[in-house]
């Protein structure tokens, strides 16, 4: 039986897209189809949730922004968890990160060993989140750096899979 000259090249090719995105998967490096790229904006990294919780009040009325720490409090064994009563079957502590499905321009303390990317145990003070290079999360981006010229944007993966 002859194989069609096409076919050759055609699983060629295949294998090239495919054998990386496996290995990586793999590796836990991406997972294309749990994780999506979100970009966020940092307006300060910290080591004490009190100094963050400080800087996110203060940061929230100079930007105009609502305030939202997302019912978190600071947790030892994990920066930050919801707390008991938030969680409905143990699962105790339990922290889901800025991200899945609640994008847009408020402040939030975050903790930065939850997310790909990072440095590790850190308390950050976000701004906006959004799609990465998005309108809105560049234009807050701009307004952030006029109060707080150390301000950045981060993309990261966030888990949009089950958590069960």
């Amino acid at each position: 039986m002859k194989i069609k000259n096409y076919l050759i090249p055609f699983c060629i090719i295949l294998l090239l897209i495919i054998l990386p995105i496996k290995v990586l998967a793999e590796d836990n490096l991406i997972d294309p189809i749990m994780y999506g790229d979100k970009q966020f904006v940092i307006l300060k990294s910290t080591t004490s949730y009190q100094e963050a919780l400080e800087f996110a009040k203060k940061a929230a009325k100079e930007l105009g922004l609502k305030l939202d720490l997302r019912d978190l409090f600071q947790n030892k064994d994990i920066g930050l968890s919801y707390s008991k009563s938030e969680l409905e079957e143990g699962g105790f502590p339990f922290y889901v990160p800025r991200g899945r499905w609640d994008d847009g321009s408020y402040v939030s303390i975050e903790y930065s060993s939850a997310f790909k990317g990072f440095r590790k145990g850190l308390y950050m003070v976000v701004g906006t989140s959004g799609g990465v290079k998005s309108k809105p999360v560049m234009e807050a981006l701009k307004q952030a750096r006029k109060y707080y010229p150390d301000a950045y944007a981060k993309v990261a993966p966030v888990y949009f899979g089950c958590m069960h």
